[in-house]
């Protein structure tokens, strides 16, 4: 079952959930810590717009799945009770 920003945003930290999003905006960052790279998702559905963290091998991975104005099915888990995020675990491009 898939569920909507509005429901993940609203869910407690560290709940999984499945959301179904286009890619507003993605931007790049490097952690101080290791120098690694990792993207920042700003994705949207019809009840809202949440951050998506896309880390380790998931970001290496899927490299060509996060563009601006791509269908993603994203998995993970809410982080944070002020302003939640989603923390992937998986990412799936879904055709238009």
């Amino acid at each position: 079952m898939t569920n909507t920003i509005q429901e993940a945003q609203s869910m407690s930290d560290g709940s999984e959930v499945s959301v179904g999003v286009t890619v507003e905006r993605v931007t790049h960052r490097t952690t101080r810590a290791s120098g690694k790279g990792y993207v920042v998702l700003l994705v949207s559905d019809h009840t809202g717009a949440i951050e998506v963290a896309v880390t380790g091998y998931l970001f290496l991975r899927n490299r060509g799945t996060y563009a601006v104005g791509k269908f993603l099915l994203v998995v993970g888990v809410v982080r944070g009770e002020e302003k939640p995020r989603i923390v992937a675990s998986s990412l799936e491009g879904v055709a238009a």
